[in-house]
């Protein structure tokens, strides 16, 4: 999934919503640094494709 479509989709699910861009930036580090543990941790990878960041769920 593209990650910018990932972090509306989160925001979604969680009932966020953006009304300002100080908003947006705060919430969206917020969700790159769970996002960076996870990745940490394996259970997701990021890869740079088309100009993309496309994040994958890795299976276990």
């Amino acid at each position: 999934m593209v990650l910018e479509d990932l972090i509306v989709k989160v925001f979604s699910l969680l009932g966020i919503s953006i009304d300002s861009p100080h908003n947006y930036l705060l919430n969206r580090s917020a969700l790159l640094s769970f996002i960076s543990w996870l990745i940490d941790d394996g259970l997701l990878t990021i890869d740079a494709v088309d100009n993309k960041l496309i994040v994958s769920r890795l299976r276990k």
